[in-house]
């Protein structure tokens, strides 16, 4: 069965239909305060799995720095991503659409309203960095179409920065990137700039200053990673704009440490976001609430006050809360309470359930299936109206 044919059994199976020409989902969120105008760094890193920030080395945390962090942040502990590839994560995070199974969530042909097009409405300068290719994924022409301003690539780092076929190293993006964002502070406009990370993706590139680090590569890289963030953010605060900007990290998707538990790999969607800011008042806080990606362009708008229209499946999570979290994985779908998990195999057209506390991971679908179909229905009712307003090309204004 085609993911599209799977839409259309969903659909029949639970009875329910986006309906016909008027569906949206658009919502009027209006100012309710002070409207501010914060540049916004949005730093989406390769596979950073909510696991990761527990490592232990020889002198600690394996990210010391991310850790510190939180102490100082919002910080959303039970976050997931959309899906488990990097292009679902940009779409997400920037647009608040959840990715369609194996579907590409890229294409030029897309048009999308999100924080990118609601923040250059109020005349900001719209930014993304990569570290290789700009064509990847269709990204250039995507990003180009929804909002950004221009994309720094491979095309714009010197030549003997560029380490493997990704490209160059975080640390270095982001010492070129803040050199960008200092030109930009130039222009007396506010901005926006997301980074996309690739240094914790195999093959992994470890500088020689890390080799000796105890544990495997990718514990290695981690901790390269983290002082690249390190040494990012010290810079980024000596600068005049640092006061008055926001800065998020997220994992585009997190990375299974050992076996998967389930069918579906739960440890590649976990990931940790963390919002800093100096201009918040009355931090830290930790929020054990489900969220995800899709969340994060409301969120942030919410925090400007700025009245703007809503036409995603994102919620502001400062405001409201979900009661589960959804993501999927090529042909899988998942949904997590805080107690439970629901696998939904769209091919081969089976639903699973688990207690998340139980170390046998039975499936209980039959024995709670009350909670099962409250999930399932959640879940798949997303999806349908995600393939709805995608297809129908409502995702634009």
């Amino acid at each position: 069965m085609s993911v599209d044919n799977a839409f259309l059994q969903i659909r029949k199976e639970l009875k329910i239909d986006p309906g016909q020409d008027n569906f949206s989902v658009s919502r009027e969120i209006t100012s309710q305060g002070k409207v501010s105008t914060p540049n916004i760094v949005i730093i989406l890193l390769e596979s950073m799995a909510m696991n990761y920030l527990d490592y232990e080395g020889e002198d600690g945390k394996l990210m010391p720095f991310l850790n510190e962090l939180i102490s100082k942040s919002y910080f959303f502990e039970n976050c997931y991503s959309a899906g488990v590839h990097t292009n679902n994560a940009v779409v997400s995070t920037l647009y608040g659409f959840p990715a369609l199974f194996n579907k590409p969530s890229m294409k030029y042909e897309m048009r999308y309203t999100g924080l990118p097009t609601r923040l250059r409405e109020q005349g900001y300068q719209n930014l993304f960095f990569i570290t290789g290719n700009p064509n990847y994924d269709h990204m250039n022409l995507f990003l180009l179409e929804s909002g950004f301003d221009r994309i720094y690539s491979l095309y714009d780092y010197p030549e003997e920065k560029i380490v493997n076929n990704f490209g160059i190293q975080d640390d270095y993006l982001l010492e070129y990137g803040l050199e960008r964002l200092n030109e930009a502070a130039q222009n007396k406009k506010p901005f926006l700039a997301a980074f996309l990370t690739v240094s914790n993706h195999s093959p992994y590139i470890i500088p020689p200053k890390y080799q000796n680090i105890t544990g495997s590569n990718d514990r290695k890289i981690v901790r390269f990673v983290d002082d690249a963030l390190k040494t990012f953010m010290e810079n980024a605060s000596k600068q005049e704009w640092f006061k008055n900007t926001i800065f998020v990290f997220l994992g585009d998707h997190g990375a299974v440490l050992g076996q998967p538990k389930y069918e579906i790999p739960i440890e590649k969607a976990h990931i940790p976001l963390i919002i800093y800011s100096q201009m918040f008042e009355h931090t830290p806080k930790r929020f054990d609430s489900l969220c995800g990606q899709i969340d994060v362009f409301p969120t942030l708008l919410g925090m400007t006050n700025m009245p703007y229209t809503n036409n995603s499946l994102g919620i502001d999570l400062l405001k409201e809360q979900r009661p589960c979290a959804y993501f999927v994985s090529d042909n899988l779908l998942g949904c997590v309470n805080k107690k439970h998990l629901y696998v939904r195999n769209v091919i081969a057209n089976t639903d699973l359930l688990y207690d998340l506390r139980d170390a046998a991971r039975k499936n209980i679908m039959q024995q709670e299936n009350t909670i099962g179909q409250a999930m399932k229905t959640y879940s798949l009712s997303m999806m349908v109206a995600a393939d709805y307003l995608i297809k129908n090309k409502k995702t634009g204004k």
